[in-house]
């Protein structure tokens, strides 16, 4: 086996981390293959982390049909560099450089406190979510920053945030990020081109990632290769 697709999201990829992360991770270390996927397999994206084994992000099998860009995956689990996305919305403008790490923002904040939360020390942190109200993406933001997990953070790459529509109160997507995100001192994008929405285009976590003042993310280093490590 060279590398493992994820047949679709949904939930429940924490109880393989419970059941068996550590087996996994040995696993891992000593046959090294990328896992694809996006949503609830960011559980898996972290334990790949910590077995130093980079994985790609991007769309999976439940994808296909949906506008989801399948020959950029194919090219990215092969070896090409992921084309750079350019255009994107400053929120905080500013150049850094970083490894890609990140995912679906509420798997993200499940992790926070167990063995397998991802590290974000250096990284640039990509996030994107679904069907989650503003307050509580809100909640999920506030819960990052008061584990400190948001403090070696060199920028924030946000990707589509589908279904997350205001309440009541008249909140956005844009009004949270802003708020929670606009303070760290670093770099914030918005609008990326990955998530829930039609256009999900891969990044790999791991890889060494740019931002620039101009609304532009690009791998710096990058290229994947499936018998690679770290």
């Amino acid at each position: 086996v060279r590398a493992v697709l994820a047949a679709r999201g949904g939930h429940g990829a924490l109880r393989v981390l419970e059941r068996h992360g550590d087996a996994l991770r040995d696993v891992l270390r000593a046959n090294p293959k990328p896992v694809v996927g996006f949503s609830d397999i960011t559980a898996l994206h972290a334990l790949w982390t910590l077995s130093e084994v980079r994985s790609l992000h991007a769309p999976m099998v439940a994808a296909v049909g949906r506008g989801a860009d399948l020959d950029a995956t194919r090219a990215a689990l092969y070896g090409e560099t992921p084309a750079p996305w350019t255009d994107l919305s400053p929120l905080v403008p500013g150049d850094a450089e970083g490894v890609a790490r990140g995912g679906n923002l509420a798997v993200l904040c499940a992790l926070l406190g167990t063995p397998w939360s991802l590290p974000l020390e250096g990284a640039v942190l990509f996030l994107e979510d679904i069907g989650e109200a503003p307050y509580r993406l809100d909640r999920m933001l506030t819960s990052l920053r008061l584990s400190g997990a948001l403090r070696g953070v060199r920028a924030v790459v946000c990707g589509e945030f589908t279904n997350c529509h205001p309440n009541a109160d008249g909140v956005t997507v844009d009004d949270v990020l802003r708020d929670r995100l606009g303070d760290l001192g670093v770099p914030v994008l918005t609008r990326a081109p990955f998530g829930h929405g039609e256009a999900h285009r891969p990044w790999v976590q791991g890889a060494r990632v740019r931002v620039t003042r101009e609304g532009a993310v690009a791998h710096a280093e990058g290229l994947f290769d499936l018998s690679d490590r770290g």
